[in-house]
């Protein structure tokens, strides 16, 4: 086998499908060919291999390693794709002869073969056919119809425990245990390397090319082997642990909840450490509980100094709910529960989630807006339908839209039964706080714009999201006047799409308004009053001006939800045309038109 650099783990043999892919069949003689053009790089995490708006002379093709994406828009980075094995980068500009139109960094150690624009137009003399296929592949390429969804692709995943309390060999066995079965995992470490491979190899430094092109060959073998490789690192800052965190796609922090929230020593050496970063991989960090512990409080303590965590998530100790959440979201397979606002419809978010439990499918990620908000705000709490159901029928009981204003200058309703309602469930809480991950919509009246709820008070979020302009007085936030998000983005399911969740169930409530009044001109104040009095029907299905102000302020995202519903794997619309928006005596109603429509959904399209 030909290797394509002195001293690299690197065989032409290894390579040649990837070739093939790229840039079609060919025979020995031409592979042979092309070996000796192509260039070998290695490149350690977080290393640039080139930058936006460089001339680009040459392209790479990934042989090992994972490359990350990046565009700068107004100063700002943005991580936009993540590039793997078999992949290259770079062909555009070399065809094209154009700037690059994106920076391309090193996830993790990468050994990357670079094509220069002479050498490939010397392939391409020797063989047409080879910049033929690589069009067509370009081509294909930009056709498709790019999925919004960011695809993670881990494969390597360190863990790191950062108390001693902490038993990392409980949580890998655990995590095992959740991946779908379907799945193949190894785990290696020092001691592991060094019983295969021989006595102390695992803390070759990267300087030693032949003992480290021996372990580089031995890890490399492992990822062609298993669907994910867990790394265990040293507890100093060894060169294993260096080798652990530059070898990772995610790295996760085990961190124990009733220990301090700051920055251990290990993590200010191996990641805030100004002078070496050993990795840009991103990071996640579970916070482990008692096994039976409540809802926590005061998790954004933990995320503040630790600005590069890009997810966290809560961990009850021995809780296979859990670890299943964290297995999906390793493994890609999240699933997402969308949440519309739609007045007391909404209940009937409550009755999806009931046939959800039934069905077994789990929850990780809720996203709402209104009624949406408020019962996907329980729902990420880990309340289940029956809690849910029992905190509708009480707020039900009360009709919260009675405590009219005598002087309307701002809304209708003073808004204190309302605030005292949701007070009660979620004052004290913050969304970092949420056994799920939640956000939720509102829309700020000061600037026009939508407002994305992810972090900080739980109430305030809810409250504001709930904000029914001209009944309930607008939230004072700190990006200004806040009112229901439904104005903007009833249905929010393209917040969830960047979440990257896998299967995103959606419930929502378009073109299911209240029916047609069955009247032909519209009656007088008086005449509606009379009738009430004298029992009449005939001005059945008037909307109150109340009703009227929530129905006008979701036209516009009923008129955008079809492109939401296209968006959704699994899409429910409960029928609640019995149902007023403003209805609180028919939430049973809506609760059990959710759970029937659900149960009439799943048993159709879920394959879990």
């Amino acid at each position: 086998m030909l290797k394509l650099h002195p001293g690299t783990n690197v065989v032409f043999e290894d390579v040649r499908p990837i070739l093939s892919r790229l840039f079609g069949e060919m025979t020995d003689e031409v592979y042979e060919e092309i070996s000796q053009m192509l260039i070998w790089n290695h490149f350690q995490s977080d290393d640039c291999i080139f930058r936006e708006s460089e001339a680009g002379d040459s392209m790479y093709i990934v042989a090992q390693g994972r490359l990350r994406v990046v565009i700068e828009n107004e100063g700002e980075q943005k991580t936009i794709a993540e590039i793997g094995k078999g992949e290259c980068v770079g062909e555009m500009s070399l065809l094209t002869g154009k700037p690059r139109n994106a920076s391309i960094f090193a996830v993790r150690d990468c050994d990357l073969l670079r094509l220069t624009k002479s050498s490939f137009e010397k392939i391409v003399k020797i063989s047409p056919e080879v910049g033929l296929n690589l069009s067509r592949l370009l081509i294909k390429r930009f056709s498709e119809k790019k999925s919004l969804r960011p695809i993670k692709g881990i494969t390597n995943i360190t863990l790191i425990p950062l108390h001693k309390s902490i038993n990392v060999h409980n949580a890998e066995t655990n995590l095992e245990k959740a991946l779908s079965k379907n799945k193949r995992f190894h785990v290696v470490s020092s001691e592991i390397v060094n019983m295969s491979l021989g006595e102390s190899i695992a803390q070759t430094p990267s300087g030693d090319n032949l003992q480290n092109s021996k372990l580089t060959r031995f890890l490399h073998d492992l990822e062609e082997q298993y669907d994910f490789v867990f790394y265990l690192p040293d507890p100093a800052k060894t060169e294993w642990t260096k080798r652990c965190i530059r070898q990772a796609d995610e790295i996760i922090l085990i961190a124990d909840f009733n220990e301090s929230p700051e920055l251990t020593q290990f993590e200010r050496e191996l990641f805030y450490n100004h002078k070496k970063r050993f990795s840009s991989a991103k990071q996640t960090l579970v916070l482990v509980h008692p096994e039976y512990a409540g809802l926590p409080s005061g998790t954004k303590k933990w995320l503040a100094p630790r600005p590069q965590i890009n997810f966290h998530q809560h961990l009850r100790r021995s809780n296979m709910e859990d670890y299943g959440r964290l297995a999906r979201y390793l493994s890609d397979e999240s699933i997402g529960l969308v949440l519309a606002g739609g007045g007391i419809k909404g209940m009937a978010h409550i009755g999806v989630i009931r046939a959800m439990e039934e069905f077994n499918i789990p929850i990780d990620y809720i996203g709402g807006t209104s009624m949406g908000a408020v019962i996907g705000g329980g729902a990420a709490f880990g309340w289940g339908s029956d809690k849910l159901h029992e905190i509708a029928l009480e707020l039900a009981a009360k009709r919260p839209m009675r405590d009219y204003n005598f002087l309307p200058f701002v809304s209708f309703l003073k808004g204190g039964q309302v605030e005292e309602y949701l007070g009660k469930h979620y004052e004290g809480r913050d969304i970092e706080d949420c056994n799920r991950n939640f956000y939720c919509i509102s829309a700020n009246l000061s600037n026009s714009k939508q407002v994305i709820h992810r972090s900080g008070s739980l109430f305030g979020s809810i409250r504001s999201s709930f904000s029914l302009p001209g009944i309930l007085p607008p939230k004072i936030g700190k990006e200004g006047l806040l009112i229901d998000g439904g104005v903007m983005n009833n249905f929010p399911v393209d917040v969830m799409m960047e979440t990257g969740a896998k299967t995103i169930i959606g419930v929502e409530f378009s073109g299911n308004l209240d029916k047609k009044p069955e009247f032909e001109s519209y009656p007088s104040g008086l005449q509606i009053l009379a009738s009430k009095f004298q029992k009449k029907k005939s001005y059945k299905g008037v909307p109150t001006l109340m009703n009227t102000l929530v129905k006008s302020s979701l036209l516009n995202s009923f008129n955008k939800a079809q492109e939401a519903i296209e968006m959704t794997d699994i899409h429910i619309k409960p029928d609640t045309r019995k149902v007023g928006l403003l209805d609180w005596k028919a939430t049973e109603i809506a609760i059990e038109a959710g759970y029937q429509e659900a149960i009439k959904v799943f048993s159709k399209k879920w394959k879990g």
